[in-house]
């Protein structure tokens, strides 16, 4: 369910910042194969589990899942309300926004290291390990993908006409006279 809310509005916030769904397709097909299904078929690729572990650690991945699902959903609450602001940020905004931000990667830490408590009473500890490697890895590509397309905060630079920016190396008034 949260993949393909995810989805849907990275495509409305990428439409946004991008102009068109055109230019955003790309970058969402790539996030999209990163979530839902094939997250888990990556996972159950590459955690080896004997019977009885799977049937102790599936049951846990699917709540750790629903569990990150909140997180992500204010990570889109998030996004969006940057895509909608984002042509007139101003100095407020963009500090409500990066306080949002913060709040959302503390959540996000918050809830792995709930699970990873909890997953360890029941699994091994190297088990936990390398699902939350996993894990990792694939919120990495997630998140590179969503940077890469997100613009910058834009920024005003000073007044460069009342003080121009000089290099010291080339000034005139700086050079040694013979």
């Amino acid at each position: 369910m949260y993949a393909s809310q995810y989805w849907v509005a990275g495509i409305l916030g990428l439409n946004l910042l991008c102009g068109s769904v055109a230019e955003a397709q790309p970058a969402v097909g790539r996030t999209r194969v990163l979530l839902g299904e094939d997250r888990e078929a990556y996972i159950r690729e590459n955690l080896p589990l004997g019977t009885e572990e799977g049937r102790i650690f599936w049951p846990l991945y699917e709540r750790y899942r629903d569990d990150v699902g909140y997180v992500i959903d204010r990570a889109i609450t998030l996004f969006a309300e940057l895509a909608l602001r984002y042509p007139t940020l101003t100095d407020d905004d963009a500090d409500e926004l990066l306080d949002e931000a913060l709040a959302v990667q503390q959540e996000e830490v918050d809830v792995r290291t709930k699970w990873a408590r909890r997953m360890r009473e029941d699994l091994p500890a190297r088990t936990v390990a390398r699902f939350f490697q996993l894990e990792s890895q694939l919120s990495a590509l997630v998140k590179a993908e969503i940077a890469d397309s997100m613009p910058l905060v834009k920024t005003e630079p000073k007044n460069e006409t009342l003080n121009p920016p000089r290099n010291p190396l080339r000034d005139d008034r700086n050079r040694i006279r013979n």
